[in-house]
Parts: C-alpha cells; structure tokens; sequence
C-alpha cells in the first residue's frame, strides 16, 4: 500500500521480511505513478475487506492515477457488526471470504475540479 501511494519503498522495509531480493532489497525502489485509493480519498479505507476464522484485514483496493478521475461514492464498508454470530468467510449468506468494494467516477473536464 505505502509503495503504491507514496510512489516509493525504502531498502530494508518491513515487508521485505529480512528476506535479500537483489537490488530491491538493498536500494530504494520507486514508482511515479501518482496512484490514489478511492476509499482514502472519500471516507478512509475500510476496516476489513477479508474476515475470515485466521485473518481479518484489508486487502482489496480501488487504485486510480488519472487527474480526470473524481470518485463522486464508494460502497459502504462492512462493518463487523452487520455480520452477527458470523465467525468467517465465506458463508452461505456471504459466498465469499473477500467483501464487495466499489466506486463510481466521473470524468472531469478540468484538472483542477
């Protein structure tokens, strides 16, 4: 997420894991890509987008880069109380461990809007 949006990973970050990835591990890697998350830039990213019996986080995101791009909505996270006496995903009411994200764009006529 951090390498996505802030266009750079420094050598030595966490999510390496000690682990030597050649020139990726040991220098700063970059991008310059100008990516946004669309649940950032609106109401924050969600709390989970994956709930299961071992794991409950995020990891689905909505990445856009143009300028053009407004995101105008996003779809409602889920909230861990909507889902009562559910101990993970999936489940007969919710068919997969993933929950839905979306959001509707419009296009801009202008950068600056």
């Amino acid at each position: 997420y951090q390498f996505l949006t802030a266009g750079s990973l420094p050598s030595g970050h966490a999510e390496f894991l000690g682990h030597d990835y050649g020139i990726s591990s040991s220098k700063k890697i970059n991008h310059s890509l100008s990516l946004y998350s669309a649940y950032d830039v609106t109401c924050g990213e969600p709390s989970f987008t994956n709930f299961t019996a071992d794991f409950t986080g995020v990891l689905d995101y909505i990445f856009f880069a143009s300028p053009l791009l407004k995101v105008v909505g996003v779809l409602e996270p889920m909230r861990k109380d909507m889902l009562p006496g559910i101990v993970g995903l999936p489940h007969p009411q919710y068919p997969s461990d993933h929950l839905p994200i979306a959001c509707e764009f419009v296009l801009s006529q202008n950068v600056n809007n």
